[in-house]
């Protein structure tokens, strides 16, 4: 997830053509430099992060939520007043996500920021302790636009498999697909009657649970 200032579009469209911005359906992506536009996508999220939460909370504790969102937040403006800013500026390994702040003064990152990479033109400097000063230079890799686009392009049909296993149920499935078939007549009704045990059991299935299961 990018939210990114208009002023600086050249250098993050680029990132457009990456699978990892859309969603499953290859409908939406996600990636915002208005505040009309961030403020839906943050709404999104937010809700998707409540939703882990209570789950966390009340029924799978120390699950690993997927997929990990990661969140690239380089304009602070559009953050503003958003309920998402609860979740997102402090770290929670177990409810599957990560947030990279960025600005031009460390003084206007989150207070609960608790790693900082502070890079120039030439150096860079892991910031471990910014209370007694404590940090570790480097020399961070230089990389272009454009080089960043062509990457994100040679990316941009990769499909992962979805894993069979989840835990959420699904949104909705339909009569054919909860038998696994495809059409009426591969139910085989008449065998399925004929092998039916009525006095035994009237069981059947009424929907899917999770990880598929009827």
């Amino acid at each position: 997830i990018v939210l990114y200032p208009p002023n600086e579009a050249d250098q993050w469209e680029g990132l457009k053509w990456l699978p990892h911005v859309w969603d499953d359906d290859f409908k939406v992506r996600f990636m915002a430099k208005d505040k009309l536009s961030a403020h839906q996508l943050l709404a999104q999220f937010n809700d998707i992060l409540k939703e882990r939460e209570r789950k966390a909370k009340e029924y799978y504790d120390g699950i690993l939520h997927m997929p990990h969102y990661v969140f690239v937040l380089a304009d602070m403006t559009l953050l503003e007043n958003e309920a998402i800013m609860s979740f997102l500026s402090k770290a929670n390994p177990n409810m599957g996500y990560s947030s990279i702040f960025l600005s031009g003064r460390v003084e206007t990152l989150p207070r609960d920021c608790k790693t900082i990479i502070e890079v120039d033109a030439k150096l860079g400097r892991f910031i471990k302790d910014p209370v007694h000063d404590e940090n570790e230079v480097f020399t961070p890799d230089q990389v272009t636009s454009h080089t960043v686009e062509k990457f994100a392009r040679i990316m941009s049909p990769i499909r992962l498999k979805q894993t069979t296993a989840s835990t959420d149920i699904p949104k909705k499935i339909t009569f054919l697909e909860m038998y696994q078939v495809k059409a009426v007549e591969e139910l085989n009704i008449a065998k399925r009657w004929s092998k039916s045990e009525a006095f035994s059991s009237l069981a059947v299935p009424l929907g899917v649970g999770m990880g598929g299961e009827i």
